[in-house]
């Protein structure tokens, strides 16, 4: 007869291998891109571009979402500009275009008209495609107990309060992690999803609208890992994005990570970790976090998690494929 402690880790790894193996598939895509410049003003864009729809909102649009700017506006083609900045500084370009769900071939067609850009934002996005809402809630709960992210010093959740992938909630929940409290500097989002169309309002979606479940790595030109990497024109974009360079540099460590506590005073991963247990939290970082702040060389105390190897090869290798044919 299985003893308490072997019978939960066997249960646990079922858990594992059935939701691992119920994933419809893995997409690589970048969400969305925020290019910069200084040099074209409004009616330069205007001209190269098209023309520019001003909403109403304008200004509360700008304020809320791109907060040193005044105003915003819409290029049809395109996407939305920020433009009319508050104050000049370096870190403050005349007139940032955001374009979402972004293609090489549009930004060629950019570029055939204004190529005086730099990539100032990218949202490198994978979506693990689900069988059902209940799917994707255990696919959440999985990448949030099993993700490590080397720079991130603090996570919290947002969207519908999440008590566990068991218990019922009315909408989809969003697990962050930051690499430091100030923005501009790399930020790692886990959410569930659904399509555009059924969106609710930014980011948030009825229960019953998940398909999907999105890990999103939110880069700003800031941190310089952008630059490093080649990405610093709109022409090095259209030449590549290096989403597997981002994700798995030559030098330096993964983005993707699966870990485990291989510490015997530490919790399996078949067990419940102790941090925001209130909360049914269950995340590897935020218990890293916390023990960090007691246990000397804890980075020793950790392993690469074994049921994950074969979803990390396969994540890898949809990034490759991203790349390969982004032209």
């Amino acid at each position: 007869m299985l003893n308490n402690k072997r019978l939960q880790k066997r249960q646990e790894d079922i858990h594992i291998k059935n939701t691992i193996a119920g994933i419809q598939s893995i997409t690589p895509h970048i969400h969305r891109v925020r290019l910069s410049t200084d040099a074209y003003n409004y009616d330069d864009i205007a001209n190269k571009l098209g023309k520019i729809f001003i909403p109403n909102d304008s200004e509360e649009q700008a304020r809320r979402r791109m907060p040193p700017y005044r105003k915003m506006g819409i290029i049809k083609k395109y996407g939305v500009v920020f433009f009319s900045p508050l104050m000049t500084k370096q870190y403050y370009p005349q007139l940032i275009l955001e374009i979402a769900n972004v293609t090489a071939s549009e930004l060629i067609d950019l570029h055939s008209k204004a190529p005086e850009f730099k990539v100032s934002y990218i949202e490198y996005a994978i979506d693990f495609g689900v069988r059902s809402p209940e799917h994707a809630a255990k696919i959440f709960s999985v990448l949030m107990k099993t993700m490590y992210f080397p720079y991130a010093r603090s996570v919290e959740m947002r969207g519908t309060p999440y008590y566990g992938w068991m218990e019922p909630r009315e909408g989809n929940s969003v697990y962050k992690a930051n690499s430091c409290a100030i923005r501009k500097n790399t930020e790692v989002v886990i959410y569930e999803r659904g399509p555009d169309s059924l969106q609710r309002e930014k980011r948030w979606w009825a229960y019953k609208d998940i398909d999907r479940v999105r890990l999103e790595f939110r880069e700003f030109r800031k941190s310089q890992k952008l630059q490093k990497i080649g990405v610093d024109s709109l022409a090095d974009l259209i030449e590549s994005p290096r989403f597997s360079d981002y994700c798995f540099p030559k030098k330096g460590q993964n983005k993707i990570q699966f870990k485990c506590f291989e510490d015997p005073n530490l919790p399996k991963y078949w067990e419940r970790y102790s941090f925001g247990e209130e909360m049914a939290l269950e995340s590897f970082q935020a218990e890293f976090l916390d023990r960090k702040e007691k246990i000397t060389n804890i980075n020793r105390c950790k392993a690469d998690h074994p049921l994950f190897i074969s979803l990390l090869k396969r994540i890898r290798l949809k990034i490759k494929e991203f790349d390969k044919n982004w032209l």
